[in-house]
This record gives C-alpha cells, sequence and structure tokens, in this order.
C-alpha cells in the first residue's frame, strides 16, 4: 500500500475530485456526493476539499444550481419536460429534486431554467 501511495496510484484526494467531477456533471447534489464518498470511505476533509475545489476550477466546476438544472434536464422535469406542466406535476418535480437532496430554493430555480413556467409556487 505505501508504495502504491508514494507512487500516486492510491491518492483519496484524486479519487475524491474525480467522483465530485463526474457525479456533478450527472445532476448529483452536494448531499448525494458527501454520502457517497462516505459510504466508499473517503475522509470528511477529502470530501469537502473535493466539492470545493470543483466549485472553484474555471473549466469544469459548477454549482448546486448548475447540478440541479443538470439533473432536470436529464430527468426532463419541470420547464425541460417538453409539455407544459400543471401544479401538481411541478409539487412532484419539486419532491423529485428534494429527494436527490437539493434544496427548495435551488430546486425552484432548476425547475424553471428556461422561464418557461410562469408560477411555479
Amino acid at each position: 500500500i505505501e508504495r502504491f501511495q508514494g507512487s500516486g496510484l492510491l491518492n483519496d484526494q484524486r479519487f475524491a475530485q474525480h467522483l465530485v467531477s463526474s457525479w456533478r456533471e450527472r445532476g448529483l447534489s452536494a448531499k448525494a456526493i458527501r454520502s457517497r464518498l462516505q459510504a466508499r470511505g473517503v475522509a470528511a476533509p477529502l470530501i469537502e476539499g473535493a466539492l470545493v475545489a470543483h466549485a472553484n476550477d474555471p473549466v469544469r466546476g459548477g454549482s448546486e444550481l448548475d447540478a440541479a438544472v443538470a439533473f432536470a434536464k436529464r430527468r426532463r422535469l419541470g420547464s425541460f419536460a417538453g409539455n407544459p406542466a400543471d401544479r401538481d406535476q411541478l409539487r412532484r418535480d419539486l419532491a423529485r429534486l428534494a429527494r436527490a437532496g437539493f434544496a427548495y430554493d435551488v430546486a425552484v430555480r432548476a425547475l424553471n431554467a428556461e422561464g418557461a413556467i410562469d408560477d411555479v409556487f
């Protein structure tokens, strides 16, 4: 193990940064990423460092809102559904974003990212 760590093949920080970047692009919330990395045995300071490094990366970085929009696009929620949504459907979409770990205000802004919904709530 020491040999692999010395050569850089075994590096928890790079592992965490890679997964954070990949999962953010797929639309995972910071809460979901923390949970998944903790389950894989990554230390909390490394997780926080990877999340901060990703947010500050000018090329691949993104905010919680960017991840929520990516999630909404991938799942065809809110204004990305293609058809006008009624209030009940918007509430269900909001619940999906909440279960995915996004805060209420972020979820509402993500559902109306394209400005197609006049009155979300």
